[in-house]
C-alpha cells in the first residue's frame, strides 16, 4: 500500500506501474479492490498503453469490479503494447497471452454469451507451463461455471475443487475462498444442503482465520450461505447473513454480488411476512441491474423473485402481465434461464392454468433429473402437485417431492407455496398412500406443516405464530 502510494505521489509512474503489475493478485486476495482501482486510475493513460502487463492487471481489477466493457478495451490495448515489444522473451509472451485468453473467456461466460467449450476446456486442462497459477485458477473457474450452467454439475464440482487447490498452493485467499463458494453452489444445486453449508462455512472460517477484518468479497459467500439457511427455514440466520453480505459488499463493489445480496434479503423478508422490506430490496436489486453489467443468471433470478413478491402480495395482474412477456423454452434448459422458467410455471399454477404449466414443469423436471439438480427437481414436483390438485395424481407427485426433500430438510420450497400447499400436505399426511411411508417422512411432513403460518383467525381469536426452522 505505502510503496505504491508514495511512488504515485512522487510521480514515479513507471515504478508505480511495476508495483501494480507485480501485486495485483495479492491485492485482490486481500480484498483491496477499491484501493487497486484508485491506483490504476491515478496512472497516466500513456503509461498503461506502453505496458502490456499493466493493461492486463487493470483488466483483472475491472473484471472483479463487474465492469466488462472496460476489460475488453484494456485487453486490446495490451495486445497493441505487446506487439510493440518484440524483445519480450518468448516464455513471458506466452504467459501474457494466456492471461489475456483466460480473462476473455471468463468475461464471455459471465456475460451469458455462447463460448467455445473446447477453448474453455483447453484453457483449464492444457495451460502453458509459463501460465501463472492465478490465470490457471481463473480458467478453472470459467470452465466450472460453464459446466454448471449447462447442467454438468459433477464436472463443475471438479473444476472448482481444482481452483481451490491452486488457491491453496498460491496461498491466495480470494482464489481459495471463491473455490469454496462455487463448490458450495454446486452442492446446493444438487440438493446436498448440509454439505453446501459445510463448504461455505469452511470458506468463512478461512477468512476469519487469516484476516482481522473480513474482505469485501466475503459478501458473496454470505449471501449464498443465507440462501441455504433460508431453504432450511432458519430465517434468523438467513436474515443475519443477508445483512452482513450487504455490509461487506460496500467494500467490494461488484454488481453481481450486490444483486444477489438484495435478492437474498428480499426472499428472507417475504418469508418473514415483511412485504414492504421485500419490495425495497427488489427495488435496490433492480437499480443495480439497470446500472451495471449483471450476469444473465442473476437477471433471471431477479425476475423470479419479483414473481414471488407479486404472488405474495396477491398482485396477480402484475404476475399475469409478466408471464405474457415470457415464453416457455422447449428442450434442454440452461441454468441461466431456469429461474425465469420456474417463475413462469409458478404463475400459471397460481392462476389455474394447468394445461400451460404441466408441459413446462415436465421439461424442467426432466432436465433437473438428467443433471442431478435435486433442488430444482423438488421445486418442480411441488409445483406439479399443486397443478394436479384436481386430479388423483397430486398426492403421489407430492409424496415424491417429500421423499426427495426429507433427507436434507427442504422447507421453503413447500412453505413458499402457501395455503394451497399446506392443505395438500395435510391431505397427504391423512391419505392411505402415505400410511406405508417411512416414519422419518411422516415426521418431516408434520414439521413442515407446523412451520406454515396458521390461517387467518376468526374475529376475536388471537393468532399464533409458526415455529422457526424445521
Amino acid at each position: 500500500h505505502e510503496a505504491i502510494h508514495h511512488t504515485l505521489e512522487a510521480g514515479d509512474y513507471g515504478r508505480a506501474a511495476a508495483l501494480v503489475e507485480r501485486h495485483t493478485a495479492a491485492l485482490l486476495a486481500r480484498g483491496d479492490l477499491h484501493a487497486l482501482l484508485g491506483w490504476i486510475k491515478s496512472l497516466p493513460e500513456e503509461t498503461a498503453r506502453a505496458r502490456p502487463w499493466l493493461g492486463v492487471a487493470q483488466a483483472w481489477a475491472l473484471a472483479f469490479a463487474g465492469q466488462p466493457a472496460e476489460v475488453g478495451k484494456l485487453l486490446q490495448q495490451a495486445e497493441v503494447a505487446l506487439q510493440a515489444q518484440p524483445e519480450m522473451p518468448p516464455g513471458e509472451r506466452r504467459c501474457l497471452a494466456y492471461e489475456m485468453t483466460a480473462l476473455r473467456l471468463m468475461m464471455t461466460v459471465m456475460a451469458g454469451q455462447q463460448a467455445d467449450l473446447a477453448a474453455l476446456e483447453a484453457a483449464a486442462y492444457r495451460a502453458p507451463a509459463e501460465g501463472s497459477l492465478w490465470a490457471q485458477a481463473a480458467a478453472w473457474w470459467t470452465w466450472g461455471y460453464a459446466c454448471r450452467t449447462l447442467g454438468r454439475l459433477d464436472e463443475a464440482q471438479r473444476a472448482f475443487a481444482q481452483m481451490t487447490r491452486l488457491g491453496e498452493t498460491m496461498e491466495n485467499l480470494w482464489t481459495t475462498v471463491t473455490g469454496h463458494i462455487d463448490q458450495g453452489s454446486v452442492l446446493r444445486a444438487q440438493g446436498r444442503l448440509s454439505l453446501a453449508i459445510q463448504t461455505y462455512q469452511a470458506g468463512l472460517d478461512l477468512v476469519c482465520g487469516q484476516t482481522a477484518f473480513a474482505p469485501g468479497f466475503v459478501g458473496r459467500l454470505e449471501s449464498l450461505l443465507a440462501m441455504v439457511h433460508y431453504e432450511l427455514n432458519d430465517l434468523a440466520q438467513a436474515h443475519r447473513l443477508a445483512e452482513e453480505s450487504l455490509r461487506h459488499n460496500q467494500g467490494w463493489r461488484n454488481p453481481n454480488h450486490d444483486t444477489h445480496a438484495w435478492l437474498a434479503r428480499a426472499l428472507v423478508a417475504l418469508a418473514e411476512a415483511d412485504a414492504a422490506q421485500a419490495g425495497r430490496a427488489l427495488e435496490e436489486a433492480g437499480e443495480v441491474v439497470a446500472k451495471g453489467a449483471v450476469a444473465r443468471l442473476l437477471q433471471s433470478s431477479l425476475e423470479a423473485v419479483r414473481v414471488r413478491y407479486w404472488l405474495a402480495i396477491e398482485d396477480m395482474e402484475s404476475a399475469r402481465q409478466w408471464a405474457e412477456t415470457r415464453a416457455p423454452r422447449a428442450g434442454k434448459l440452461a441454468e441461466l434461464l431456469e429461474p425465469e422458467q420456474l417463475a413462469l410455471a409458478r404463475v400459471w399454477v397460481a392462476d389455474g392454468e394447468r394445461d400451460r404449466a404441466m408441459p413446462l414443469l415436465s421439461t424442467l423436471a426432466a432436465v433437473a433429473r438428467a443433471a442431478g439438480g435435486m433442488t430444482t427437481l423438488v421445486e418442480t414436483l411441488a409445483l406439479r402437485a399443486l397443478a394436479e390438485t384436481a386430479s388423483g395424481a397430486a398426492l403421489e407427485t407430492l409424496q415424491s417431492a417429500v421423499t426427495l426433500g426429507e433427507p436434507e430438510g427442504f422447507g421453503r420450497v413447500f412453505l413458499d407455496l402457501g395455503e394451497p400447499m399446506r392443505l395438500l400436505l395435510r391431505d397427504l399426511a391423512r391419505s392411505p398412500i402415505f400410511k406405508s411411508a417411512p416414519a422419518r417422512c411422516k415426521s418431516y411432513v408434520e414439521r413442515v406443516l407446523g412451520a406454515f403460518p396458521l390461517p387467518a383467525p376468526r374475529a376475536g381469536v388471537q393468532p399464533s405464530t409458526a415455529p422457526p426452522g424445521l
